[in-house]
């Protein structure tokens, strides 16, 4: 005859606990860190502030997600979660660094554009004046190149 304790133990996660600290702070941060795809191209300010701030954020659930749980050897589902998650979110960092550097770029080629523009009128412009002098009667060619001086200008 053998005499047993038999225990019985019931175990439940608290998963709304964790769905509400947790899963729903890191959607909402990586809602807004879409927010940087609709803001104006040279708002860098702006942008990099957002980026930031959501990467911050991110590093500070990943911490989180750990203190709540035991410690193991491998990596957990939330883990995994928050780090494709951060990597998400880094990489719309930089995206938004390239697109401030492109438009850096093309607004320099247009005033280049515009400044060989510029530099254009002046000789048509002094070239009509030189044959104004020759010729009086062409007065409204000289005329025209100055108002398309002045329209480039503005």
């Amino acid at each position: 005859m053998h005499t047993a304790a038999v225990v019985e133990f019931q175990i439940r996660r608290r998963l709304p606990h964790f769905v509400m600290g947790f899963y729903l702070p890191g959607i909402a941060c990586r809602i807004a860190s879409w927010l940087q795809f609709w803001l104006d191209q040279t708002a860098v300010g702006d942008r990099a502030g957002l980026g930031i701030t959501t990467v911050l954020t991110e590093i500070f659930l990943l911490e989180f997600s750990d203190a709540g749980m035991p410690k193991v050897s491998y990596m957990k589902a939330a883990e995994l979660f928050v780090v494709v998650s951060f990597g998400f979110i880094f990489l719309a960092l930089v995206e938004s660094a390239i697109v401030y550097k492109a438009t850096f770029w093309s607004v320099l080629r247009e005033d280049k554009r515009e400044l060989e523009k510029d530099v254009h009128l002046d000789k048509v412009i002094r070239y009509s004046e030189t044959f104004k002098q020759t010729q009086p009667q062409d007065s409204w060619f000289v005329f025209k190149a100055i108002n398309l001086r002045y329209k480039f200008q503005t």
